[in-house]
């Protein structure tokens, strides 16, 4: 456990001070439906630095408007792909019609392995590294998951 919480205090001193992005974490694409405040991932996103624009939402797992994805604006799209790469692509040719929300306009749309994002386990520690790197390029991990 101490090196565990040794990575998750190195992410947050490196992350304490800098502008943390804005993440919509797609879990469902039809519906489009998100994680909401309270969950692992809610908490994962938080840990690694960034803000989950439906952190706020009182549903554990709310369904997104079109509407609600341009109200949040998220800088950053992360999906965990349940299938394979046809779902990740199918999602990338989704949000091309989101083309003014930041993330899609920027290009960035990523996918989080299903397995190490999923359950509370130590690779949740893996999957934080990695949404790390992704919200701050710049910081440096101990570890980094696959």
């Amino acid at each position: 456990m101490t090196k565990l919480r040794r990575r998750l205090n190195n992410i947050t001193a490196q992350t304490k001070n800098k502008i943390k992005p804005r993440v919509f974490f797609q879990i469902g694409l039809e519906p489009l439906i998100t994680t909401g405040g309270g969950t692992l991932i809610d908490e994962a996103i938080g840990r690694a630095g960034g803000i989950n624009i439906a952190g706020h939402d009182t549903a554990r797992y709310p369904r997104y408007s079109a509407e609600g994805i341009m109200a949040g604006a998220p800088d950053i799209i992360l999906f965990a792909p349940m299938a394979n790469d046809k779902e990740f692509t199918a999602v990338k040719k989704f949000w091309q019609e989101f083309e003014k929300v930041p993330a899609v306009k920027n290009n960035q749309i990523y996918p989080i392995n299903t397995d190490l994002i999923s359950r509370a386990s130590p690779r949740l520690f893996d999957a934080i590294d990695m949404m790390a790197v992704i919200f701050h390029p710049e910081i440096k991990v101990e570890h980094r998951g696959k």
